[in-house]
């Protein structure tokens, strides 16, 4: 039983393996997008949600100067 189980998940490994050339090679590179310092450090980020106590306002925190 014990050798069954063995064989059985050696032979199931040695399926599992195939030669790298089998798999589809991607034929173009996608192209990586490049940003300015400018561009990558204008966003806003916004965070919180809690409303006072009578429920008339709304906090919330912003990294916007």
């Amino acid at each position: 039983m014990k050798f069954s189980i063995v064989s059985l998940v050696s032979a199931a490994i040695l399926l599992s393996c195939t030669d790298q050339q089998d798999r589809p090679i991607v034929e173009k590179a996608q192209e990586i997008q490049t940003y300015s310092i400018e561009q990558f450090m204008d966003n806003e980020a916004i965070g919180g949600g809690s409303f006072s106590a009578d429920n008339s306002q709304l906090l919330i925190s912003s990294n916007r100067s």
